[in-house]
Parts: structure tokens; sequence; C-alpha cells
């Protein structure tokens, strides 16, 4: 995925609220200057993308990724305790029998375009409830309690019409598939050592590494630090680091994109 919508938004995300009686996807943009301008052109890409996903459907690689990364999730999920899990399980209760909550909750079992179809469907502008958050808005109510300004306004029927019809942006695709899948996750069972290994100690650097032995988790975390006399000489080089460092992570988005669903990120 490019920058979304043609530089209209630097990111999105997706959550979702389900029940038993009435459920919500929540997918938020963070729009760009010109996205905030112009938000319907947002909901234009959006809807567009849609209907790219009605015409291709679930392809088989994308739902093989997504199960065999849940069951990685599941049997190497970290212990969890104390009332947050108490009111998980609780909660979960009302859905699942007692021995099933975790499963159902990590796992996918089934493959069917059919489900993922009547999803898409629900996903209408007729359904859609669009909330901008911006200082810009143009307000005519006020909150009562806490005071905040808000409009409401109905998207005409030419707009719903539009993006019923809305075609697919060309910075928008359907994900390939991705090669950082992992297909082994043995733990090293020989290493000797009792303290941290230095790997590597050149120009480039020192790299130290330490393996677990007690939690026995096929995790990692890298830490780099790069130690520089520069950035805090002055005012303009602290600022030109922190510029650096933003573009270098927009700049690396697409990249480590991939990384992010195999689960390093």
């Amino acid at each position: 995925r490019r920058q979304t919508a043609a530089g209209l938004s630097g990111w999105l995300s997706i959550s979702g609220d389900w029940n038993s009686f009435v459920s919500s996807d929540n997918i938020s943009f963070n729009l760009t200057d010109e996205g905030a301008k112009e938000p319907q052109k947002v909901i234009d890409a959006f809807f567009g993308y849609v209907n790219l996903l009605k015409k291709e459907g679930l392809k088989k690689y994308v739902y093989e990724e997504k199960k065999k990364m849940a069951e990685m999730t599941y049997v190497y999920r970290d212990h969890q305790e104390g009332m947050d899990l108490a009111a998980y399980y609780a909660n979960a209760l009302w859905h699942y029998a007692p021995l099933e909550i975790e499963k159902k909750d990590f796992l996918i079992y089934d493959f069917s375009e059919k489900d993922f179809q009547k999803f898409l469907n629900s996903l209408t502008p007729q359904n859609l409830e669009a909330v901008l958050v911006s200082p810009d808005v143009k307000t005519d109510q006020k909150e009562r309690i806490y005071g905040t300004e808000y409009s409401i306004t109905r998207f005409s029927n030419d707009q719903i019409k539009a993006w019923e019809n809305a075609v697919v942006d060309p910075a928008l695709f359907y994900p390939a598939p991705n090669a950082y899948i992992p297909d082994a996750l043995t733990l090293m069972s020989n290493d000797p050592h009792t303290t941290p290994d230095k790997v590597v100690d050149d120009d480039r650097g020192i790299f130290w590494f330490m393996q677990d032995k007690d939690i026995k988790l096929p995790k990692a975390n890298i830490n780099l630090l790069i130690f520089s006399d520069q950035v805090n000489s002055s005012p303009r080089t602290f600022l030109l680091a922190d510029l650096y460092v933003n573009v270098l992570k927009k700049g690396l988005e697409k990249w480590l994109t991939p990384f992010a669903y195999a689960g390093l990120g």
C-alpha cells in the first residue's frame, strides 16, 4: 500500500466492535493537510478499494498467511493474568464455551469466500458514519456537558451513488504474498553462553546477543543505539536530526509493512 489515496492520508488503522446484537468496523485515517481539505476523496478511495476487493475476492494466499500467523500467535502467546484477563474471559463467555475462548479468539478455521463477500457487502455508503476531526471544521452546535463544538451533515443521494460506483485509486492495490511469514520457529538449544556474547565488533559498531533460556518463546528484541555528539550541538542540528528520523520512518514504511504483518514489527 502506497501513501493512502495519493497523498490524502499518511496511514490508517482498523479496529472493530463486535457483539451478538450489533457490530461496527472503525477505520481511522490520519489525514494530510490536503486530505483534511477534501475528506470526501478519502472516502472515494476507501469505497473504490472495497469494490476492488469485491472484484478480486479473498485470495487463498492471504487466508493461509492469516491462518498461519494466528496459529503462531496462539501457540506462542504471552502469559496473562490479573483483572484485565478476568474481564476478558467474563465478556467472552457470552459468545464461547469456557474451554473454547482462547481458540475461538485467536484461530482461523475456514476459508469462506461467501463470508468475505457478505462482510464486504455490508460496507456500504448507506451504513457509513464518517467523523472528521479538525480545527478547521465549521460547526453550528455545541455539546451540552463538555462544550465540544460540532455539526452534523447528511450525505446527498448523488454522493452516495458516486461512492457505490467508486473507481479504484491507482495508488491502492491488493497486497502481494508476504515473503516474511515464518515457516519454522525452532529455538536455539546449543548456545553455551551465560552472558551476552559480542558477535560484531568492527567499524560498523558493536552488537551483543543473549539467548533467552527461561521464557523459551520464538521472540526477539533488537535495540540499536547510535551515538553522536552532533545531534545536540545546536537547536538546528537537533531539529535536522528529528526531521531525518521522521523522513526515514516514512521512507521505510512500505518496506517494513510486510515485516510487521509477519510478527516482526
